[in-house]
């Protein structure tokens, strides 16, 4: 009967346990983007938060950028999620919010705003 009961367990949390992913996207120091990549196979991607999000240095006069935010987009270039955070903290999104976003299986790109320096570290789950 324990046997039974561990097997049980054992494929209950395999089932239901989501391995934690980071996606990383930036503007390096020539300004050029660096988007990340997530492929989502038959599965969805959920629980998303947010690391690190910097908006980094103007690209031509160095000034740095007082807003931040970050976009996904899926596979054929359509935005299905928008973040931008103000210099006082107030956030704006569309395309529902950051913690309940579901994103379906496929391939989206994620783009940072702001100039050279710029970094998002974006957590979820698949």
């Amino acid at each position: 009967m324990k046997k039974i009961g561990l097997i049980i367990l054992i494929a209950f949390l395999g089932i239901t346990v989501q391995a934690q992913q980071k996606a990383y996207a930036s503007i390096d120091t020539k300004c050029i983007q660096q988007p990340a990549t997530l492929v989502i196979g038959n599965s969805a991607a959920t629980g998303f938060s947010i690391s690190t999000l910097t908006g980094g240095n103007n690209c031509y006069n160095g000034s740095p950028f007082r807003y931040t935010g970050f976009v996904i987009k899926a596979a054929n270039g359509v935005v299905v999620y928008q973040y931008q955070r103000d210099e006082k903290g107030k956030v704006t999104e569309s395309g529902g919010t950051l913690s309940t976003l579901v994103l379906g299986g496929g391939t989206y790109t994620v783009w940072v705003d702001g100039g050279k320096g710029a970094s998002l570290v974006l957590n979820y789950r698949i």
